[in-house]
């Protein structure tokens, strides 16, 4: 925690975490990834956002997606002067020490930030339930449907935190979304790639829900606002 201490987000910005690598794309297991439409209507509720990603790839669709229709809101982070000092050797950076440093990063701005939106990913999960500064919490159970009826749903549901009246109970303004639909017979017929495309970039906005419960202005427009189209081609 203590490198931690130097970390200061900007408490209006809207920390979105997206996972790439081994993951990244994928859309019918316990740990698919949330479509582009859910990042899509969150971040119609803030002015700047700051994406929180690895450098592992291959790289989320969303991660490109979002850098290319809301390149006006992304503000970058600097990492602090202090965490580089204590990652160095005679102003040297290694490779190695430079994933260190922006790992430290981004755990030290999940966890301190006010404004969060997770992804289907227990490194983030875990740190926003060690974060007591966050005012406004965004959360997707992306799972495929089919998944959700095996034996492991259940340790899984407690694992990342999905029961909504015990968060509810922890944040006060909390929005949670879930996908309903069966991507592989909602886009039957296509190739596999052309699957994975329809999925990120073309999820049906009726086939997913929301609920919340809300205080601040933000959180009460996304609960109010209509799930729109991502109108990506």
């Amino acid at each position: 925690i203590k490198p931690c201490d130097s970390i200061l987000p900007e408490p209006d910005i809207l920390y979105i975490h997206i996972r790439n690598g081994d993951v990244a794309r994928d859309f019918q297991s316990e740990h698919a990834q949330p479509p582009c439409l859910y990042y899509y209507n969150i971040i119609q509720a803030f002015d700047k956002i700051h994406i929180v990603e690895s450098d592992q790839k291959p790289i989320n669709i969303c991660s490109d997606y979002i850098k290319s229709l809301f390149s006006s809101k992304i503000v970058k982070y600097t990492s602090s002067s202090s965490i580089l000092e204590t990652s160095t050797v005679q102003n040297t950076i290694t490779t190695q020490q430079e994933k260190k440093i922006k790992y430290h990063t981004h755990a030290c701005l999940i966890l301190k930030a006010k404004n969060i939106a997770l992804t289907m990913s227990s490194f983030g999960i875990t740190l926003a339930m060690l974060n007591e500064d966050i005012t406004f919490l965004a959360q997707i159970d992306s799972t495929n449907p089919k998944a959700r009826r095996s034996s492991e749903w259940r340790r899984r549901l407690k694992d990342m935190e999905f029961d909504f009246d015990q968060m509810t109970q922890v944040f006060t303004n909390f929005i949670q979304y879930q996908t309903l639909a069966n991507t592989t017979a909602l886009f039957s017929g296509n190739s596999s790639d052309r699957i994975t495309n329809n999925y990120f970039l073309h999820y049906p906005p009726n086939q997913l829900s929301v609920r919340s419960s809300c205080v601040s202005r933000n959180c009460n427009f996304l609960t109010n606002r209509t799930i729109r189209s991502t109108h990506m081609r």
